[in-house]
């Protein structure tokens, strides 16, 4: 069945599209519809399409070989002509008049369009009506290729390309489109919303119409969101989300949509090897910094080559990945380190990151007005997303991150270094100081005056710090039950019925584990000094445990 120029007129689908020229030739058969994207378009043409221009392609050019080229659309016999009348480019003027007799010359239908309309609505139209189902996803999906194809070719940093892929994308699918990270930033979308993703209760997983590469999912907010994890070599995601807003999105929009989605893990990739290299020659000059192993003319040339500056100030911030207890140390952890390296870099810009084994390492500009409290936030928020996307891979590991102090220029970088290592190393013992067990973002300071016996490296010379009562418990107490139990009495205020409901067990059986505690040390819990030596004393048994 034929459809032609005409039908498309009067279909009234596009009634902001007029006919300016040629109303005794609009029964012409359309065979196809394409955009006139470079100026030796004829080239790419079978030949009874219609096409689609703002003759923007053809702005660089002179009139006379702006002529040439509409002289070698004769042969193809065009079924029509429309142009967008962009308000903007008076310089057009006269082109715009040229391609007007050109088409009275050649009896060619001349459409007009307003410059608000997209043309992608009219094309999935069009080829709707000329293609049956499969070949108009076929032709679409390979002009909605080409035009992404062209954006991934261009020299840009990924975030312009990603807002560039997007921009395009909505104009295709006419619906609001979000590109998020890890931690549900938003890295670019098509609108003014910046607003982080929120991922609901009654997301759950969705296959379109279509044959697809990707895993897509759903969810009903205000509207019905789709989100499409795109995975970035196995060591970074970020997240698609499109907004059914004005309109429920058509299998044709799938194919723009998948095309969408190839363009942007090719622009990720290609960033992703880049800094791939870049890491490899930094990771030596930066641990070099950070084990101050450097000469004076080594620190000149690091710190010219890394773009350091003697006068910032800095800190070190090392993430720790540990399994958890039936997890393994071997390739396969490894392989989630670099994963979470990854996800940092995403959820971390601008900071020099390096890895070394299951450890990762960031050199933190401190700008004058961020304050330490907010860096303490944003890492702790920052190790929440990492931790609940550790999860979702239920790999079994945990990140632990630990702060180095603060320091004026880059000579004393391995001061903040050995800092935020002593930091974790004692994470164990911070928690105990602090009253959370739960601690995953630690510096070393929470020590408070405990770090003057971190710095003991000898743990026989610790011992002398340890009360007599508390040694006494420590030897016979084998299981280390009843030392827990101490711990935990004494961090509940001595509560006898606080410590049996953060212990789990019964209230006697916290009674009988205390009363045996006092019959075989002597320990006086009303005495107030003894229970601060015996507090101590569980504190240096764990710094002893951690240097052992």
């Amino acid at each position: 069945m034929e459809y032609t120029t005409k039908q498309f007129i009067e279909s009234n689908r596009f009634p902001q599209i007029k006919v300016v020229y040629g109303e005794g030739y609009l029964d012409k058969r359309i065979s196809g519809i394409r955009i006139i994207e470079i100026p030796e378009m004829v080239k790419y043409l079978e030949g009874g399409e219609i096409l689609l221009t703002s003759l923007w392609v053809y702005k660089e050019c002179r009139n006379e070989t702006f002529i040439k080229y509409l002289e070698q659309y004769s042969e193809k016999k065009l079924s029509g002509i429309i142009l967008k009348k962009r308000t903007s480019e008076k310089d057009l003027e006269l082109k715009r008049d040229l391609l007007r007799k050109y088409c009275a010359d050649q009896r060619i239908p001349l459409l007009e369009m307003p410059e608000e309309l997209e043309y992608w609505p009219v094309i999935k139209y069009v080829m709707n009506q000329v293609f049956d189902k499969d070949i108009a996803r076929l032709k679409y999906f390979k002009l909605t290729h080409d035009n992404f194809n062209m954006l991934s070719f261009s020299p840009r940093k990924i975030s312009n390309q990603a807002s560039e892929v997007l921009d395009l994308l909505g104009s295709m699918i006419e619906n609001p489109v979000a590109l998020y990270y890890t931690n549900g930033n938003c890295c670019a979308s098509t609108g003014d919303n910046s607003d982080k993703l929120v991922l609901l209760n009654n997301l759950e997983d969705y296959t379109p119409d279509i044959l697809t590469r990707f895993s897509y999912s759903r969810q009903q907010g205000e509207f019905i969101q789709y989100v499409v994890r795109i995975d970035i070599f196995g060591e970074a995601e970020v997240f698609l989300v499109i907004t059914e807003k004005n309109r429920e999105l058509s299998a044709l929009d799938y194919m723009a949509l998948e095309n969408a989605i190839i363009t942007l893990m090719y622009g990720f990739v290609s960033e992703f090897a880049q800094q791939e290299i870049e890491k490899k020659y930094d990771h030596d000059i930066v641990h070099a910094l950070l084990t101050n192993t450097l000469s004076r003319k080594g620190m000149e040339s690091a710190v010219r080559l890394l773009g350091l500056n003697y006068e910032q100030k800095y800190q070190i911030i090392v993430f720790q990945t540990k399994m958890d207890a039936h997890g393994r140390y071997d390739k396969e952890f490894l392989h989630e380190v670099g994963v979470i390296e990854g996800e940092l870099r995403a959820l971390f810009p601008g900071e020099m990151i390096f890895r070394n084994m299951e450890r990762i390492v960031a050199l933190h500009r401190v700008s004058e007005k961020e304050t330490q409290i907010a860096l303490q936030t944003k890492l702790e928020e920052l190790q929440h997303t990492i931790q609940r996307a550790i999860q979702r891979r239920k790999s079994g590991s945990r990140l632990l991150i630990g702060i180095g102090k603060v320091v004026n220029g880059v000579e004393r970088l391995s001061e903040s270094y050995q800092e935020a290592k002593k930091a974790l190393t004692y994470i164990d013992v911070i928690r105990v100081v602090s009253g959370n067990s739960n601690r995953m973002v630690v510096r070393y300071s929470n020590l408070g005056f405990f770090q003057l016996l971190g710095d003991i490296e000898d743990p026989s010379k610790l011992l002398q710090y340890i009360p007599e009562s508390l040694r006494i418990l420590h030897d016979s107490d084998s299981k280390n039950e009843l030392i827990q139990t101490l711990q935990v009495y004494l961090d509940n205020n001595q509560s006898t019925k606080q410590t049996s409901e953060t212990m789990f067990v019964h209230y006697q059986t916290v009674v009988h584990r205390l009363g045996k505690i006092k019959k075989m040390t002597g320990m006086d819990f009303k005495n107030a000094n003894e229970m601060l030596a015996v507090r101590i004393g569980i504190v240096i048994y764990k710094i002893i445990d951690e240097l052992e």
